[in-house]
């Protein structure tokens, strides 16, 4: 009788599989400081295949197909249950939220998601809260513990 793994064990060995391959995989390409003529990818795909699922990344693209999903999801729930000052009272939780809270939110959820507790919209809710935290933080980033700022940034 095979015994299935947990999620966390699963985890566990994927991330240490990683780990040695991903440094072999390293260590081999930058050998000398020389540069086969076989790209770092190359090698990876080699040594992981599932990570070729053909899928072309469209960073840009990407995150305007997300903030749009994330615009639906605000309207749909979030103003519903927090406020955005309807029927004339122009209170709004946020109004009253600093934001290290948010900062505090984004590591709850993704505790919650790492320790494989996650909840439906937690990560809509991470990403929600960095949104509000760089809003609330209105350009001053050491509001929410960013202390080292890249120039031209």
């Amino acid at each position: 009788m095979t015994m299935s793994k947990t999620p966390g064990e699963i985890r566990k060995m994927s991330t240490e599989l990683w780990d040695k391959k991903t440094t072999e995989i390293f260590l081999d390409v930058d050998k000398d400081n020389e540069i086969p003529n076989v790209s770092l990818w190359d090698k990876i795909k080699e040594e992981f295949p599932e990570f070729d699922d053909g899928v072309k990344v469209d960073r840009v693209g990407d995150w305007d197909e997300f903030a749009k999903h994330m615009h639906d999801y605000i309207g749909q729930f979030t103003t519903v249950k927090y406020g955005q000052g309807e029927d004339g009272d122009d209170f709004d939780l946020m109004k009253v939220t600093n934001p290290r809270e948010c900062v505090w939110n984004i590591i709850k959820y993704g505790l919650r998601l790492y320790k494989d507790k996650g909840k439906t919209n937690d990560l809509e809710k991470i990403c929600h809260y960095a949104q509000m935290a760089v809003t609330l933080s209105k350009g001053d980033l050491t509001k929410v513990g960013i202390t080292t700022v890249k120039e031209g940034l």
